[in-house]
């Protein structure tokens, strides 16, 4: 079962890596597009784009990037595809309905990537096959530390007790803190 899982979650993996850099050259051109026909982007780039945010991000990002003339909205937009490169690929075609509820859980389920909260944990869903494995761990003497979500995220832990989508993940980021 795990080694299914496994592969499972890899053949995945690779399948983002040899779409990804398609999609980071096509960001600047779906960006240039949205800001010329009034901030929509072509179905044809769906899978570029984020569900639950428009083309200029989320509320931080657009504090990140708050020029608004076209070369503004330009950056942002094409930054943002870049930050969540292929999102709905990861979440529609490679994500699966999960109840992380009825998951078996290994490590300290109170990590979640702040500062203050280092550690590790794991779950493991044999209903839909699938894991989730995040992260964090500080380097010594500093706030800063190495942050990895592999697997399928599992957001809000034992807590999220609805079936639920969850997206492909593979994050790791060697200088997260702050």
């Amino acid at each position: 079962m795990e080694f299914i899982m496994v592969l499972r979650w890899v053949l995945g993996t690779l399948s983002f890596f040899l779409v990804a850099p398609l999609a980071y050259i096509l960001a600047p051109f779906v960006a240039l597009y949205s800001v010329i026909k009034n901030d929509t982007a072509p179905r044809l780039f769906y899978y570029l784009l984020t569900p639950d945010n428009p083309l200029d991000g989320d509320k931080y990002h657009l504090a990140r990037w708050p020029n608004n003339s076209a070369w503004g909205k330009w950056l942002r937009r094409t930054a943002w595809q870049w930050r969540n490169v292929l999102y709905n690929f990861r979440y529609d075609l490679l994500g699966v309905d999960v109840c992380p509820a009825q998951a078996r859980w290994y490590g300290d389920q109170s990590v979640n990537g702040e500062v203050s909260k280092k550690g590790w944990q794991l779950a493991i869903d044999e209903n839909s096959n699938t894991f989730s494995f995040f992260a964090f761990l500080v380097y010594p003497g500093t706030r800063h530390g190495v942050r990895m979500y592999l697997g399928w995220k599992y957001k809000n832990g034992q807590r999220d007790t609805a079936v639920k989508r969850k997206m492909l993940s593979f994050c790791i980021n060697p200088v997260w803190g702050g």
